[in-house]
């Protein structure tokens, strides 16, 4: 077996796990390809700009360092992932007059986080894309989307595979990014990445995360909250006696959901929070704001309250805001929907046990800690006239150099690295809508 290379290819961030032919795991520091990191050593950030001369592009922290310089810039984005969701229109072009596709950002972005993987010298670029063994992890597609969704990806794989060893991708010009992102020929017959596992996030944090403490039976359900959607799956866990040599089972009881309500939501928030509270400020400090909005949310979540550009704000402005408290309601509706999809199993599976109807609740990804979040999933719920209680879970961090990215953040990552993620028999689920909703709020129109 090769060594197996999984990309958690986030919204806001990517980062990469390689588990090696002994199986042991090893987070790659694909962050420290910049010596400054915005983040952290463990990721790289999903941004992307276009000088204003219509010919440098630049990716990950370059492209962040240059939106924060407010220079002006012809083209940026921080979330480029989201275009996944509409995967018919890959190939039309960021900006009139340049050939650079959407396809071409995101083959550019994942070539750059493979090129800093092989930097690392822990993994090796192989000699041809077909060599490689590289798993890209991703949320719930909604069933419409999701076999063009898996080729797309798959087939950017293939190209940013290629690309790894050729050189660094940080910064280079639009002529050069095209010319390896283009396979010559017919577009129709791009060359595609076999993907051997396709790994789902919620399935892959439950891999990771979920608690063995040896001899146990639950049901636990993972709420993995990134940057795009919250993801949520229920799953049957079997933590055999300690003194056996049989692994853990993890059981998915019905299929995972994606709600389209996640950090970017709060960002959205948090940024006319901002602009209310001083618009002159806010307007002229804008890109720069914008761009560095993601670190500010936490630091608000740790210490109660912020100063940006002289603009004060505190946590609890922030709950207080009806969008954020319909953020929760929807997330907890997520959980509801997802509890009665997989209410008979859980019957069955509590009175073979003789369990209580206790869900071991373990939260993944950046807004792990997040405690409105948490405090809305965590009351007493009833569905078909069964009351569920809510117990949440600290896993306990391994012995693994995070290179300073927070457990739940690298779970996803992790547990597509696991073996045991393989043996996880899952299904794809519908997307969740909730009714008032609205449309997905990847779907965008209009770039500014």
């Amino acid at each position: 077996m090769t060594a197996v290379l999984c990309l958690d290819f986030g919204t806001s961030s990517i980062r990469a796990v390689l588990r090696d032919k002994l199986s042991n795991r090893q987070i790659i520091p694909i962050g420290q390809v910049t010596p400054v990191q915005m983040i952290d050593g463990a990721s790289i950030p999903s941004a992307f700009c276009i000088d204003d001369d219509m010919e440098t592009v630049r990716f990950g922290q370059h492209a962040q360092d240059a939106i924060l310089s407010g220079n002006k810039l012809a083209f940026s984005i921080t979330s480029p992932k989201r275009w996944l969701t509409e995967p018919k229109l890959l190939n039309r072009c960021v900006v009139p007059d340049l050939d650079i596709t959407r396809r071409d950002v995101l083959t550019g972005l994942m070539g750059y986080a493979l090129f800093a993987a092989n930097e690392s010298k822990l993994w090796t670029a192989p000699d041809s894309p077909d060599k490689a063994d590289v798993r890209i992890a991703h949320p719930v597609w909604p069933s419409a989307i999701k076999e063009d969704a898996n080729r797309a990806l798959g087939q950017i794989a293939w190209m940013a595979v290629n690309m790894a060893a050729a050189g660094d991708w940080g910064v280079t010009t639009a002529e050069v990014l095209c010319s390896w992102t283009t396979p010559t020929g017919p577009k129709e017959f791009r060359p595609a990445l076999s993907l051997n596992v396709d790994i789902i996030e919620p399935i892959a944090a439950a891999v990771e995360l979920l608690p063995n403490t040896g001899n146990e039976r639950r049901i636990c359900m993972v709420v993995d909250v990134g940057a795009g959607t919250t993801d949520i799956g229920i799953f049957h866990h079997l933590s055999p006696d300690s003194q056996t040599n049989k692994g853990d089972r993890i059981i998915p009881a019905g299929p995972a959901t994606s709600v389209f309500k996640a950090g970017d939501e709060i960002d959205r928030l948090l940024l006319k929070l901002m602009r209310d509270s001083n618009s002159d400020v806010f307007d002229t400090n804008q890109a720069r704001i914008k761009s560095g909005i993601r670190l500010q949310k936490e630091s608000l979540f740790k210490s109660g309250r912020i100063e940006v550009e002289g603009i004060n704000l505190s946590l609890t402005e922030l709950e207080a805001m009806l969008d954020i408290k319909s953020m929760a309601s929807d997330i907890r509706k997520g959980v509801e929907s997802c509890l009665i999809d997989a209410f008979i199993k859980i019957q069955s599976f509590v009175s073979t046990a003789g369990l209580d109807l206790e869900i071991t609740v373990v939260m993944a990804g950046g807004g792990a800690e997040i405690q409105f979040l948490r405090d809305a999933i965590g009351k007493p719920m009833t569905v078909n006239g069964s009351q569920f209680t809510f117990n949440f879970f600290k896993p306990v961090r391994p012995r693994l150099n995070m290179h300073g990215a927070g457990y739940e953040r690298m779970a996803v990552g992790l547990g597509g690295a696991k073996e045991s993620y393989e043996k996880v028999v899952h299904e794809h689920a519908k997307l969740l809508r909730i009714p008032g909703l609205g449309e997905p709020k990847q779907r965008v129109t209009k770039w500014t």
